[in-house]
């Protein structure tokens, strides 16, 4: 259970009959009035509400004088139903779960300062909304609006809406207020009656929250031994708030060395991106020297909201040891000289023949372009175009080609004007080359 601290609280009674899901009958709808002026409102915060059941769904809508959620303060609104219609039975909802008679509720939540901080809880066991069931909020009206199907409430259509807000009063007997005399004054309640339903908009009462990046790291986050292989490197430790599918893609990839120098090996690129993840080369600058790579990333959540981090991949110079009770721990000792060179190239020229080559085509291309790529030997070639978050948009050779010079026409008039990466694969070496195309 959420432990919440409320401040002073006004409850309302709902009482709405609607005839049973199975019947043949099944719309009703109605304004809440309080005829009996029995019905102080601190702050006149309740103005009035309305509801429908149609096609198995039910519809309530409450109206508010001002917004039902200040930034000021914790709060809340709990539905409270009497789904067996017994007021003996069933103490669900609010504070301390004694509203008599409710034997199923939900709730949702706000934070202090934060209008977009709420989840549901649902009491008695109940899982929680389907899939069907939605909450909103219409700030130019102040009208809260709750759509769940009537089958979560009782057979015979017939329930108890407590509503809970954080207003002024207190939880004293009456502001509990079951729907029975017997158990004390039925007090704060509003009646169904015919009526026009509030205004409503419809805009979506929780705003999606995005990914937080805070806590993400590489994984692995050291690589060794130094023998020059690309190795795939994952981003784990975002998480979401909201609970919402996240996805990860590598912007951009840098280290503190240069592509190529003492102990590199002749290798280069020292990073690829393909299909929005990563992949950096174990090696380092010689037996003295670390390395550090830093991984870019944006992580997007399926509403669109996204956070942007970066992580570190370290190739040691020296992995130090230190002795622990049970064994002893490597320790990633790594020293950053400073983010200053891009992983994924370009490329220097070779001052021999690589063993495979590809002819740059230039700085920029419009229209249609030639690439030139030679192999030793026969191979399979893999021969396609990346954008620059790492996406393949275009395949333009993949086949078993002999060795020799070949040719392969591109046309680029499928794209949009940007910075593209053109990349052969032959032979267990890759090479890749910056583009520009205009329109």
């Amino acid at each position: 259970m959420r432990v919440t601290t409320f401040i002073p609280a006004l409850l309302v009674l709902v009482v709405l009959t609607a005839t049973s899901p199975f019947g043949a009958a099944e719309a009703g709808s109605g304004a809440w009035t309080d005829p009996a002026g029995d019905v102080p409102l601190p702050n006149a915060d309740i103005l009035s509400g309305s509801a429908t059941v149609a096609a198995g769904m039910v519809d309530l809508r409450i109206q508010f004088a001002a917004p039902p959620f200040p930034t000021t303060a914790t709060h809340h609104v709990t539905w409270c139903f009497d789904t067996d219609q017994d007021p003996s039975t069933g103490s669900a909802c609010g504070s301390g779960g004694d509203f008599q008679g409710a034997d199923r509720g939900f709730t949702l939540f706000g934070g202090l300062g934060a209008l977009s901080t709420c989840e549901f809880s649902f009491s008695q066991g109940v899982p929680g909304l389907d899939a069907s069931s939605h909450l909103w909020f219409d700030p130019a009206t102040n009208t809260l609006r709750l759509l769940f199907p009537l089958s979560l409430l009782s057979d015979d259509g017939v329930f108890n809406c407590a509503v809970e807000s954080a207003f002024g009063g207190s939880f004293g007997a009456n502001e509990r207020a079951p729907n029975s005399a017997s158990l004390g004054s039925p007090g704060r309640s509003f009646m169904s009656a015919s009526g026009e339903w509030p205004p409503f908009n419809g805009t979506l009462w929780c705003p999606n929250r995005p990914p937080v990046c805070l806590a993400a790291t590489a994984s692995p986050a050291e690589l060794g031994p130094p023998n020059h292989s690309l190795v795939p490197i994952e981003i784990v430790g975002v998480t979401d708030p909201d609970g919402d599918p996240v996805t990860i893609v590598v912007t951009g990839v840098t280290q503190d060395e240069p592509l190529e120098g003492q102990g590199n090996g002749s290798t280069c690129p020292d990073a690829v991106i393909e299909d929005g993840r990563a992949s950096v080369r174990a090696e380092r600058g010689g037996p003295d020297h670390d390395r550090v790579y830093v991984i870019s990333f944006t992580a997007t959540d399926d509403e669109g909201a996204s956070c942007v981090g970066a992580v570190s991949v370290c190739v040691p110079h020296d992995p130090v040891s230190a002795a622990v009770p049970g064994g002893a721990v490597r320790l990633i000792e790594c020293q950053d000289d400073g983010q200053t060179v891009n992983s994924l190239g370009p490329c220097a020229a070779p001052a021999t023949d690589p063993v495979v080559s590809i002819r740059s085509v230039g700085l920029t291309v419009q229209g249609r372009a030639t690439l030139e790529f030679s192999l030793p030997e026969e191979a399979e070639v893999d021969l396609a175009v990346y954008d620059i978050l790492g996406r393949r948009v275009a395949t333009l050779e993949n086949s078993h080609r002999t060795a020799g010079a070949h040719r392969v026409e591109w046309n680029t008039s499928g794209l949009p004007a940007g910075t593209y990466f053109y990349r052969l694969r032959a032979s267990g070496v890759l090479l890749s080359k910056p583009v520009l195309i205009l329109r």
